[in-house]
């Protein structure tokens, strides 16, 4: 098994190289969508596709894989990757906005303790909640609905399935309990 690590890590380098490549980058709209406006996508987002999950590395093996590639730049603090090459040819695969940007807000890796509510750090105010008048009521809410009461419409279903079973061609292989 030693072995075989040193090739799959040399399959995920191989893989990465291939979803970074003008090609694949040229029809690959979900990987650009994600791209920041430096040009950085989320690693996790890149080593959950399943080719790369199928080669069963942990997540700092990709990383690692990630960062030798001459072809990609890797941020290890926010674990995002983009291509090394800057310029126009790393822009021109982010999407414009409608200000006149490119790319989605920067990607940046927020500390564990600022997201458990560290002070001073920067946290959501928590969502309020919705009021409602009361449960819900069948009678009330569903106007014309009605359960358990002779002819609502599960029994109506039930009246009907005899007659179009005994209509149709396969009414010989079934057999129909009362219900």
């Amino acid at each position: 098994a030693p072995r075989e690590v040193p090739s799959r890590r040399a399959a995920a380098a191989a893989q990465l190289s291939h979803y970074f490549s003008d090609d694949v980058l040229s029809r690959d709209v979900f990987l650009r969508w994600h791209m920041d406006a430096d040009g950085y996508v989320p690693a996790a987002l890149v080593f959950n596709f399943p080719s790369l999950r199928a080669l069963g590395l942990g997540y700092g093996e990709l990383l690692d894989a990630a960062g030798g590639l001459a072809l990609l730049e890797l941020d290890r603090a926010n674990e995002t990757v983009r291509l090394r090459a800057g310029g126009a040819r790393r822009d021109r695969w982010l999407f414009p906005n409608g200000d006149g940007t490119a790319g989605v807000a920067r990607w940046l890796k927020v500390p564990e303790e600022a997201a458990a509510g560290e002070e001073g750090a920067a946290v959501p105010p928590p969502v309020p909640a919705v009021a409602v008048a009361g449960p819900l009521t069948l009678e009330q809410d569903f106007p014309g609905l009605s359960v358990g009461e002779k002819g609502s419409p599960p029994e109506k279903m039930a009246q009907d399935v005899p007659s179009l079973v005994a209509s149709s061609d396969c009414a010989d292989s079934l057999s129909l309990q009362s219900m």
